[in-house]
């Protein structure tokens, strides 16, 4: 059967649930973060535009503190409407404003590699995903954005993951 997953998006200042995207028929980490055919992250990367908390929740993910009944990220987006998609270029600069970090999303991506966005923001699919150095998840709920140019002062970083 498979766990779904989505993009969720929080509020500046708490963990309250904004927004989300649905990748459409394609809810399987598999079928939407593979970085040979990502155009659904790209339309996740277009709502980044300006610095946003995300995570990518998978529906099996462990509940929010003090919801009753107990539901997590994923099932709190569900009764909110579709963040809406602009209509523009998405940068190459993965950028976390949390860490002042930033990463060029590589164009000439592996077999099975999974784009930056998803793999860096994931929350609920533990051994899903690999990396060399442990960082899957590791930006999730933190404000991200996506441009053109890598931001003055922050530090240049690696990152490459890949489907178990």
């Amino acid at each position: 059967m498979g766990q779904h997953f989505k993009p969720v998006f929080l509020a500046e200042d708490s963990d309250t649930v904004i927004g989300h995207l649905d990748p459409g028929i394609f809810f399987k980490l598999a079928e939407h973060a593979d970085r040979r055919d990502d155009w659904f992250v790209s339309d996740v990367a277009r709502i980044l535009t300006t610095p946003t908390r995300i995570a990518w929740v998978g529906e099996y993910s462990d509940p929010e503190p003090g919801t009753e009944p107990p539901i997590n990220l994923h099932g709190l987006a569900e009764d909110l409407p579709e963040t809406p998609v602009a209509d523009v270029v998405p940068g190459t600069y993965l950028i976390n404003h949390d860490r002042r970090v930033y990463l060029l999303v590589d164009s000439t991506p592996d077999e099975h590699e999974v784009h930056p966005l998803p793999a860096l923001t994931l929350e609920g699919a533990e051994g899903d995903i690999e990396d060399a150095h442990g960082q899957i998840g590791s930006w999730a709920r933190q404000r991200i954005s996506v441009a053109d140019t890598a931001p003055p002062g922050y530090t240049a970083i690696q990152f490459r993951a890949w489907f178990d």
